[in-house]
């Protein structure tokens, strides 16, 4: 059995889906953020790669920014500007370089003058979040003159609030004066600033640089099309501002409005992806089409979760010495490995009990919405009447194959 490349491109159908979200974004007017949000392993990238050539044809310059690839920087802004500088020079959106030079000095005075002292400080001050307690040496100095309470440094507090907002001014002017070039002197419509795997960041580089694109970014043409997992995002803020925090609606103050990605049990994947890894495999050695379909439902399975699961199928075919005849034990017991923990191992654990026992205690156990799943593993010979009996040894074999595999 031998892996094979696959050929079809858009086993998702998620070229019609990217034509319709750029065809949105292409007649907006103003300025936008928006949420490209669906669970990770869903096939978020890959819609933007298309959407990337989409936005091409119809003339919208765009700027591809992996958030999660940047995440190690202190300043998400000046990152952000970093990446703006580079792709506008090397995509020759401007014939003249010259204002991104001064975009560039503006940026830097931005970073260093955007509150990093006061927002962070006066917050933790205010709030007294854990996640604001890593201050600057400035901020500190900063919250201790307003505890102070003395004339100068109330005085000294004010004068950096006023020279943030001066900075935060000048950058927005300059910037336009970018974009604004950017569309008068070439073809481009608008610009749009693609931002992926923000889900995946440090929660403070996150909620920064969200902060950043809501402060520093409100800028006619421009628009923010951001890849994000909200409810994965949502709890990752929550360790930073507590359990009992409203994550959902802080986020909802980011965002103009969401696109989603589902996916679509019609199309090629299944048997596309399956493929992929077993050239000479039919889909129904994994108990075929309507199986793995109704697996995706029963167990919320995203394309990287069956892409995972086939991964090591795969290994234990061809280096367990398993008959591939046996591919269907396998996806069901790593379906419940990786979706459904809890009954994995107490299957594993309970060799000792007979099948209806195990079953029993599950089901009692609301696994009952995967009892076909459950049926199929623990009655093997599908004899529910010989449920007395102990698993077969075959599936204890499977197991202990699963449990001996590291991918």
């Amino acid at each position: 059995m031998k892996l094979k490349d696959s050929n079809n491109e858009d086993s998702l159908n998620r070229k019609e889906v990217a034509e319709k979200y750029v065809s949105l974004i292409s007649a907006l007017d103003g300025n936008y953020v928006i949420a490209l949000d669906a669970p990770w392993g869903s096939g978020k990238t890959t819609l933007l790669d298309l959407m990337e050539k989409d936005l091409r044809v119809k003339n919208i310059a765009y700027i591809n920014y992996n958030a999660w690839e940047n995440d190690y920087l202190e300043d998400p802004f000046l990152s952000l500007i970093s990446e703006f500088n580079n792709q506008v020079s090397e995509k020759k959106y401007l014939p003249i370089l010259d204002k991104l030079n001064s975009l560039k000095e503006i940026s830097y005075q931005v970073s260093k003058r955007v509150l990093p002292a006061v927002t962070k400080g006066v917050s933790q001050f205010f709030i007294g979040t854990e996640a604001v307690k890593e201050l600057e040496n400035g901020a500190e100095k900063i919250v201790n003159s307003l505890l102070d309470n003395t004339s100068s440094n109330v005085d000294e507090l004010f004068k950096n609030i006023d020279n943030s907002k001066q900075s935060r001014e000048n950058f927005n002017t300059k910037f336009k004066e970018v974009i604004k070039d950017i569309i008068d002197t070439t073809k481009y419509k608008k610009v749009v600033f693609i931002i992926d795997e923000l889900d995946r960041c440090k929660p403070t580089f996150a909620i920064e640089l969200l902060e950043n694109i809501k402060h520093l970014f409100n800028i006619k043409d421009v628009v923010f099309l951001i890849s994000v997992d909200k409810k994965q995002l949502s709890e990752s803020i929550k360790s930073v501002y507590g359990s009992g925090f409203d994550s959902m609606t802080y986020l909802k103050r980011f965002f103009n409005f969401d696109l989603h990605l589902k996916f679509n049990s019609n199309t090629f994947f299944i048997e596309d992806k399956y493929k992929s890894f077993f050239k000479n495999g039919d889909i129904n050695d994994i108990g075929g089409r309507e199986l793995v379909i109704e697996s995706f439902a029963l167990f919320d399975l995203s394309l990287r979760d069956y892409e995972q699961i086939l991964a090591e199928i795969y290994l234990l075919i061809e280096f367990g010495s398993h008959h591939v005849k046996y591919q269907d034990i396998f996806f069901n017991l790593l379906c419940l490995k990786y979706k459904k923990n809890y009954a994995y191992y107490y299957i594993l654990n309970h060799r000792e009990n007979t099948k209806i026992e195990i079953r029993d205690y599950l089901i009692n156990n609301n696994y009952k919405n995967i009892l076909k799943i459950i049926n199929k593993i623990i009655f093997f010979d599908n004899k529910i009447d010989s449920g007395h009996e102990i698993i077969p040894e075959i599936i204890w074999k499977h197991i202990d194959s699963i449990e001996s595999t590291i991918i």
